[in-house]
């Protein structure tokens, strides 16, 4: 049974990983970011975050709920704790983190 819920929760979170991944895709390829570049600098990554947490958009136009983009950057924290990238702890990205707390977000 426990190896049943963990292969479930396997498959979510990996699920979640991927939804994470490919809406932040999303976002740089629409602002002509190179995601590549990213990974090579946390100042730059930190501040493409703080500008994707506030300008991030649904397929539809709607903006995030604060709650959507939380998951997301849990989604993103698994894809770059791979690159010894802390995205939630590291200092690089308080301001990035603090921006989630505030300005343009719409609440669940």
């Amino acid at each position: 049974m426990t190896s049943l819920l963990d292969q479930k929760n396997s498959v979510k979170t990996k699920k979640a990983t991927k939804v994470a991944f490919n809406v932040s895709r999303a976002y740089l390829k629409e602002r002509k970011i190179d995601e590549d570049s990213l990974v090579a600098s946390k100042d730059k990554l930190a501040t493409v975050l703080r500008k994707f947490y506030a300008e991030a958009r649904k397929k539809n136009g709607e903006l995030y709920t604060k709650a959507s983009l939380v998951g997301i950057r849990f989604g993103l924290q698994r894809f770059f704790s791979s690159q010894k990238i802390d995205i939630i702890k590291d200092l690089e990205f308080s301001e990035a983190n603090n921006s989630l707390s505030s300005g343009n977000l719409r609440a669940a």
